[in-house]
């Protein structure tokens, strides 16, 4: 019976996923950004209505002779159609220095968002949109960003580490003016004082816990009320979970 409810549940998900995956159709140019230079940059503004997840394609013609892995730079102009942040992208832009969003219908970020990116990401902008919610960890895998815009959105709660120093050592601007919670724009120095005010305005109080990921086999034991104490059983590398008493 277990095996069956979770056979359902698979299904499920995966049918979910599917369906909200999408093409980011580019027009390949060069820009420039501030302290980095020139870019080559992938600029999106036509994202189709209630579109998705999870990119599953590209659309563009490069230009110069470039490929993928020149484009340093994603700017996408949402017009409101995109309701769910972007995934999948570094699987066909893998060298991102700078991801911007404008004018998205996007309300929360959980957390994990920019975890792709990892340590090359330096510029992350999302304005003119309709963010109300961060969570503390967005930035914990993208230890060198140098600038982050939340302008113009209506955030009212922002993670109580999301500016934590020895995360963004290298933090220049931060902008969060006109925001709910909060307006205000910061640099260098003044960055912890922007931290401060975020934790006592944007306040976060049931922002929710980080899952422990378990990689060595353990026993793991929970008391109910109404089915006492449960044990079980965990090894990560077969897959598979036995309950104390089959041991």
């Amino acid at each position: 019976m277990k095996n069956s409810i979770w056979l359902v549940i698979f299904i499920i998900s995966g049918n979910f996923y599917c369906s909200i995956s999408f093409t980011l159709v580019c027009e390949f140019r060069l820009s420039s950004l501030k302290t980095i230079g020139q870019i080559y940059e992938c600029f999106s503004d036509k994202v189709p209505t209630k579109s998705g997840y999870n990119v599953t394609k590209i659309s563009g013609i490069h230009s110069g002779g470039k490929k993928n892995e020149h484009v340093t730079s994603v700017f996408i102009v949402g017009s409101d159609a995109l309701i769910f942040f972007p995934r999948q992208i570094s699987k066909f832009f893998p060298n991102l220095v700078s991801f911007q969003l404008f004018s998205t219908s996007i309300e929360i970020l959980n957390g994990d968002e920019l975890d792709e990116f990892g340590e090359k990401l330096k510029y992350f902008v999302l304005t003119f949109s309709k963010l109300k919610t961060i969570s503390s960890h967005l930035f914990l895998k993208t230890p060198n960003v140098i600038f982050i815009w939340f302008q113009y959105n209506k955030i009212t709660q922002v993670g109580h580490d999301l500016l934590t120093p020895f995360n963004l050592t290298r933090l220049q601007q931060v902008d969060f003016d006109n925001n709910n919670c909060i307006s205000k724009n910061s640099r260098n120095n003044g960055i912890l004082e922007l931290q401060i005010e975020l934790r006592t305005s944007c306040r976060y109080d049931n922002e929710p816990t980080t899952t422990t990921v378990l990689t060595t086999p353990c026993t793991i034991c929970t008391t109910t009320k109404y089915e006492g104490r449960n044990c079980f059983y965990w090894d990560r590398k077969s897959r598979r979970k036995k309950f104390k008493n089959d041991l």
